[in-house]
C-alpha cells in the first residue's frame, strides 16, 4: 500500500478532492437552498445478488414563499410518513456470533461476525434494503446495508455481518423500501439480554461442527493456568452455518470439524469453500479429526490444505501412544478396534505418534496452518477418555495464561491490549502540538477573570458608564473566541494529515501476500470523508485470483481496547454527530466518515495478493538451529534490517540489496531470546512509547 497525505499522490482514479491510494472523499454539507437525500445500497456478504438501488428526495423553495395549502401537504405527508409505512413487512429477530443467542461470549468484540436477521413479510412483496447500525469504538453510528428480497406470505433468513465495537452492543436493525422510507425498525440491545455480550480480544475462540471431546471452557478451567473466562467454545449445528465471506472467520483462533459424518463436507456451498480455502491460507487455524470416513476428506476441497496425504488406514487396539503423549494416568478405555487413516509424505511436524504411525501432523498452508488429527473427536473412545482436555491444549500449543508479575509490567507499558498503544501511537501527529490541559485551565480562568471583575472595574472606574457593559461583554467574547480560535489554528494547522503503519507477510512458496494496515487521519476542519485503500509497493503483484466473489480487501475502524472514554469496554456513549458512516460494498471502502475539526480517527485494513519473486534461497539445514547456504534479494527494494530466523538462532544479515548474494555460514547467529532482549533494549533506549517485551509472554512462541 503506498504512500502518506504529505508525499503520496499517485495516479490513482480521481476520487474527490485528493487522489491518493488511500483516497479521502470530502462531502460537502447541504446548509441551505435545495436539498436532497440519497440511498444507496451497499452489500456486505449479499447472496441474493449486488444490484444497487436509488432512491432520491428533495425540497425546493424557501419558508418565506410557503403558502398555507403547501404547509397542509406538509403536514399531511409527515403524517402518513410517520403514520403505518411499515405494515407489510416485520423483522421477527436478530442473532449475531456464532454460538445460541441465549449464551455470551461466542463472538469476539471488534471483529467481523456473521448476523442472521428473520424478516417476514406479509401479503406483498418486499424488496429493499437491510440496514444494521452499531456503534464504533468511539461511538460513532456505522451501518451495514445489503438489498434484501422477502416473497409475500413467507418468512426468511437474511444472512450479513457486522462489527460491534461494544462488549456490550446495540444494533439497529431498519427495512428501507425503495422509495427510500423507513418500512420497519428494531433495536436490539445486549444490556436487555436481547443480544449475547461479546468475548474481549484476548479470549481463545473455538468454533466447532461436531462435539469436540473435551474441548469445553468448563473443562480447560480445571487445569492451573488456564482460566475457563479466558476461552470460549462456539458448537455449530452443521457446516451451512459457517461463515460465506473470509472475514466472517476473523475473530476465530480454531476451527475444528469432527469429520464423523460422511456428507459434512458436502454441506458447503461454493461461497463457504472459497471462504474457508482464503481464510486458512491467509492466516486461519483449521484443525481436522478424521476417523473412517478419511476417503470423503482426501477428495474434498480441504485436500489442497491437508499436511500429510491420506492413503489407506488401520485397525489399532491401543491408543497407548495418545496417552504417553498427553502423560495421562488415565487410559483410554478401548471396547472394539479404531479404525485410523495412515498419513503419508507429512510435509509438517509429527506432534502424536511416529514417522511410520503418524496420528496428529500440523503444517503450514499457505499463511495458515492445518492440523490434521487421526481420530474420531466426537465419538468413542476419544469422547469420553479423561485426557482429551490435555489432549487439544497439547496439540494446540495453548499456553498458560501470564502471571501476575507479567501483566503488571506489560500494563505499565501497554495497557491491556498492544493495539491501544498502536492508536495511541498513531495520533501522535508531527506539526500537531496538544495543548497541556493545565494550560487550557489556566485560560479559562483568566477568561472568567476578564469577562467578570476585569470588565466591571473597568466599565465603573475607566468608562464610568455601566451601561457601556452591552458593548464591552459581547467585545471581549468575540476577541476572546478569535483569539482562541487563531491560536488553535496555528498550533493544529490547516492540513490534512496521516500516520500509518503497515506489515506485510510474504509466503513464497506459493507466492502469497497478506498485508496489515493501520492508519489514522487528523482532519483539520469538520467534515465528512470516504476511505478507500489500494495495495501496491514492490512485492505486490496484482489481486488473488477470486473464487465465489470473495473481496481481497477489508476495511473497519481502529478501536480502542480498553475499558476507558470512547473504549471497547465502555457502553455506548453520546457522539457529536447524530449521522454515521456506512461500510461500503463488502466493506471494502468506509463512506462519509464524520470527523470533527482538529481530531483524529483510526482505521485498518486488511488485504491479500499475489506476491512478487523476492528472495532467492538455497538454504541447507545442519544440525538442529544452523544453516548454511546463501540468499539473494530478487526485488527492486532493499530490505534493511534483515533478520533470518532458524530455530532458536537469529542470523542478522543486515541490508540486503538487491541482486547481491549474502552467505549464510559468514554471518554469526546469535540466540534468538538474546536477540529479542537487545531489540528491547534498543526501544527502550531510544524513548519509544512502544513496549517490546520477550520474557514470558512471548518469549516460549517466538523461540520455536
Amino acid at each position: 500500500m503506498s504512500g502518506t497525505l504529505k508525499s503520496g499522490q499517485m495516479p490513482c482514479r480521481p476520487h474527490g478532492r485528493f487522489e491518493y491510494c488511500i483516497k479521502l472523499a470530502l462531502t460537502a454539507h447541504v446548509i441551505s437552498g435545495n436539498r436532497s437525500a440519497a440511498l444507496r445500497a451497499n452489500p456486505i456478504g449479499a447472496d441474493l445478488g449486488s444490484n444497487v438501488m436509488e432512491g432520491r428526495v428533495g425540497s425546493k423553495g424557501g419558508f418565506c414563499s410557503w403558502k398555507v395549502s403547501n404547509l397542509l401537504v406538509a403536514v399531511a405527508s409527515f403524517c402518513l410518513a410517520a403514520g403505518p409505512a411499515g405494515a407489510g413487512v416485520t423483522i421477527e429477530s436478530l442473532r449475531i456470533g456464532f454460538g445460541p443467542p441465549e449464551r455470551s461470549g461466542d463472538y469476539k468484540v471488534a471483529t467481523w461476525v456473521p448476523a442472521r436477521v428473520l424478516i417476514r413479510a406479509e401479503a406483498e412483496r418486499f424488496d429493499g434494503l437491510l440496514e444494521l447500525r452499531t456503534a464504533d469504538s468511539d461511538d460513532v453510528a456505522a451501518a451495514v446495508v445489503r438489498p434484501v428480497h422477502v416473497p409475500p406470505n413467507e418468512t426468511v433468513t437474511v444472512p450479513t455481518y457486522v462489527r460491534p465495537g461494544k462488549l456490550m452492543p446495540s444494533i439497529v436493525v431498519r427495512l428501507i423500501g425503495p422509495d427510500g422510507r423507513e418500512r420497519a425498525s428494531r433495536r436490539f440491545s445486549a444490556a436487555e439480554n436481547e443480544l449475547p455480550d461479546a468475548a474481549d480480544l484476548s479470549t481463545i475462540l473455538f468454533v466447532t461442527v461436531g462435539a469436540a471431546g473435551g474441548l469445553l471452557p468448563a473443562r480447560i478451567g480445571l487445569r492451573p493456568g488456564y482460566p475457563a473466562e479466558r476461552f470460549a467454545v462456539a458448537r455449530q449445528p452443521s457446516c451451512r452455518t459457517l461463515p460465506r465471506r473470509w472475514f466472517g472467520y476473523q475473530g476465530i483462533d480454531f476451527l475444528v470439524l469432527c469429520l464423523s459424518d460422511p456428507g459434512m463436507l458436502e454441506e458447503f456451498d461454493a461461497a463457504g469453500r472459497a471462504a474457508l480455502v482464503r481464510w486458512v491460507r491467509f492466516g486461519g487455524h483449521l484443525v481436522l479429526a478424521v476417523g473412517s470416513y478419511w476417503t470423503q476428506l482426501r477428495n474434498s476441497f480441504l485436500a489442497e490444505l491437508l499436511p500429510a496425504k491420506l492413503a489407506g488406514q488401520k485397525e489399532l487396539k491401543d491408543l497407548r501412544i495418545v496417552e504417553s503423549y498427553v502423560g495421562s494416568a488415565k487410559p483410554i478405555r478401548m471396547k472394539d478396534l479404531v479404525v485410523v487413516p495412515k498419513l503419508a509424505e507429512v510435509r509438517g511436524r509429527i506432534l502424536v505418534g511416529t514417522k511410520s504411525l503418524p496420528l496428529a501432523v500440523t503444517g503450514p498452508a499457505g499463511l495458515g496452518r492445518c492440523t490434521l488429527i487421526a481420530l474420531e473427536a466426537d465419538r468413542e473412545p476419544f469422547l469420553s477418555w479423561e485426557g482429551n482436555t490435555d489432549f487439544w491444549l497439547k496439540v494446540l500449543d495453548i499456553e498458560k495464561e501470564r502471571t501476575e508479575e507479567e501483566l503488571r509490567a506489560w500494563r505499565r507499558y501497554a495497557a491491556n491490549d498492544l493495539s491501544s498503544q498502536l492508536r495511541h501511537n498513531l495520533e501522535q501527529f508531527e506539526g500537531v502540538r496538544i495543548v497541556p490541559f493545565g494550560l487550557v485551565a489556566c485560560f479559562i480562568f483568566l477568561y472568567i477573570l476578564v469577562i467578570g471583575p476585569l470588565d466591571y472595574l473597568f466599565v465603573r472606574y475607566v468608562l464610568k458608564r455601566m451601561e457601556l457593559s452591552w458593548v464591552t461583554f459581547p467585545a471581549t467574547v468575540v476577541c476572546v473566541s478569535l483569539l482562541g480560535y487563531y491560536s488553535a489554528r496555528a498550533m493544529k494547522g490547516t492540513e490534512l494529515r496521516m500516520n500509518q503503519i503497515e506489515l506485510v507477510d510474504v509466503q513464497t512458496a506459493e507466492g502469497l501476500l497478506r498485508g496489515t494496515s493501520w492508519f489514522t487521519i487528523f482532519s483539520p476542519k469538520r467534515d465528512l470523508y470516504t476511505i478507500e485503500v489500494a495495495p501496491c509497493g514492490p512485492m505486490y503483484a496484482g489481486p488473488v485470483d477470486s473464487r465465489a466473489g470473495e473481496p481481497a480487501m477489508n476495511m473497519s475502524w481502529l478501536g480502542l481496547a480498553e475499558d476507558a472514554i470512547a473504549g471497547m469496554g465502555r457502553p455506548a456513549g453520546l457522539s457529536v454527530f447524530r449521522r454515521g458512516y456506512r461500510f461500503g460494498p463488502e466493506a471494502t471502502r468506509i463512506e462519509q466518515v464524520p470527523i470533527p475539526i482538529w481530531s483524529t480517527k483510526g482505521f485498518t485494513a486488511r488485504w491479500h495478493g499475489r506476491a512478487k519473486v523476492c528472495l532467492e534461497t538455497e538454504l541447507l539445514a545442519i544440525g538442529l538451529d544452523r544453516l548454511k547456504g546463501s540468499i539473494v534479494n530478487r526485488s527492486e527494494t532493499p530490505l534493511a534490517n534483515s533478520v533470518l530466523v532458524f530455530g532458536r538462532r537469529a542470523y542478522q544479515l543486515g541490508t540486503l540489496k538487491p541482486g547481491v548474494p549474502v552467505l549464510v555460514q559468514s554471518v554469526s547467529p546469535e540466540d534468538l531470546y538474546g536477540h529479542l532482549q537487545r531489540r528491547a533494549g534498543l526501544f527502550r533506549a531510544s524513548g519509544s512509547a512502544l513496549y517490546v517485551t520477550t520474557r514470558g509472554i512471548y518469549s516460549r512462541r517466538l523461540s520455536r
